[in-house]
């Protein structure tokens, strides 16, 4: 580990995405097939939304919507949490903790996305650093 971590060492770099206006069926067989919990949500080639696996199955359940017949943007959270490759981890980590958020958005420097760190990623970090110890 670098003496000042930064995301890009530890986030999912290959990660993927889906469009605000693919069916949540897509969206969620694209998350069970790759055993992930979180999508960023591109329209127009920017990020718009964030959708996690428990978004989806509570869209389901409680709205009872047809999940071939309705939109990701119906169950995405707008509020992104999105930073650089270079931001610092502890900056990251210490936000999500704050707002109380499963994961972020790295985009690069034109606002492509670069990867994803979620919570699942922080597990790992905290591991490895009381492994140290």
């Amino acid at each position: 580990m670098t003496a000042v971590p930064l995301v890009r060492e530890y986030m999912s770099s290959s990660c993927h995405s889906v469009q605000a206006s693919d069916p949540i069926t897509q969206a969620k067989e694209l998350m069970q097939f790759h055993a992930i919990r979180h999508l960023p949500v591109f329209e127009d080639g920017a990020v718009v939304g964030m959708v996690s696996l428990g978004d989806l199955y509570a869209m389901e359940a409680v709205m009872e919507v047809d999940p071939d017949r309705s939109e990701v943007r119906q169950a995405m959270s707008e509020d992104v949490y999105t930073v650089g490759p270079d931001t610092r981890l502890v900056d990251v980590v210490r936000t999500m903790a704050e707002r109380h958020i499963g994961s972020c958005v790295v985009l690069d420097g034109q606002g492509a996305l670069a990867g994803v760190f979620t919570s699942t990623d922080c597990c790992r970090v905290l591991a490895e650093l009381l492994s140290q110890s």
